[in-house]
């Protein structure tokens, strides 16, 4: 009996995509983008909360926050979007 099911489990296409599904890190890659790109997207989050803080009224205001923000952390925001596409893709396509 023992045999049979053994057997059973290891030829049933269901079972083989559940192994392979245990096996792959499906799980982990699940886990890691969402944080990488919470990581990259921090410079967005810190203009966010500035902008929440200062509450600029008039446009003039309004590009003076976006353009100071955008200076200070633009460039930082480039290459953090730039590492996070590439380790994403690296994530996807093949196994860490």
């Amino acid at each position: 009996m023992k045999e049979k099911t053994k057997d059973f489990f290891i030829n049933n296409r269901i079972s083989q995509f559940l192994l392979g599904f245990a096996n792959s890190n499906i799980g982990a890659k699940i886990i890691i983008i969402p944080i990488l790109w919470g990581i990259a997207l921090i410079p967005v989050w810190i203009y966010m909360l500035l902008r929440w803080f200062i509450e600029p009224i008039d446009f003039w205001q309004e590009l003076a926050v976006f353009l100071v923000c955008g200076i200070t952390m633009g460039w930082i925001q480039a290459l953090l979007i730039f590492f996070a596409i590439i380790l994403t893709l690296k994530v996807i396509t093949e196994d860490f």
